[in-house]
């Protein structure tokens, strides 16, 4: 028996342990089996499929003819998977993770992704969400000054959410400051 392997995205607040295979990734994909469906317009209704081969190996097989992902950054419709390594399928700004480490697998996600945000505010804790979410939500007057943020790939790094807006974003940030 082999080791288990994960499966990871932080835009989407997942990190599964894979069950079995095949497993199937996509929009709508097929009923019955293993499977995960992401909605978003870009990603396929069958994008991609991690199946064992008879050999026991694990292999990444491309799915979608009409936008292909990256795996590993490359356009390829098979890949061999190893378990020694952390293997990424980038489909738009869309980062989802594999392999057996599973806190490995969460910290290349979360440095191959674009910026994404955990905020606390009144207790609770909300994410991961895109700076454009923070504006937006700030400028809905769902946080206020008291929450607080972090990016998911520093959590250690904890920042007043307004204070973050400033530095990182000065010219929204004012509009968004002016806004609440």
């Amino acid at each position: 028996m082999g080791k288990d392997w994960y499966i990871v995205c932080l835009m989407h607040n997942f990190i599964l342990r894979l069950d079995g295979f095949p497993f199937s990734v996509g929009r709508e994909p097929p009923e019955g089996g293993h499977r995960l469906a992401i909605d978003e317009p870009f990603i396929s209704r069958l994008q991609f499929v991690l199946e064992r081969r008879e050999d026991g190996r694990l292999w990444y097989v491309n799915r979608s003819r009409t936008n292909p992902a990256l795996i590993d950054g490359k356009p390829l419709l098979e890949l061999q998977l190893t378990s020694r390594d952390v293997h990424l399928v980038t489909i738009g700004d869309l980062v989802v993770g594999f392999g057996t480490d599973a806190p490995a697998v969460f910290q290349a996600v979360a440095d191959a992704s674009p910026d994404l945000y955990g905020v606390s505010y009144r207790g609770r804790e909300f994410g991961p969400l895109l700076f454009e979410h923070l504006v937006e939500a700030c400028t809905k007057r769902v946080f206020d000054e008291t929450a607080t943020t972090w990016l998911l790939r520093d959590p250690d790094q904890v920042y007043n959410l307004f204070e973050l807006a400033k530095r990182t974003k000065p010219a929204s940030a004012a509009q968004w400051l002016s806004a609440v």
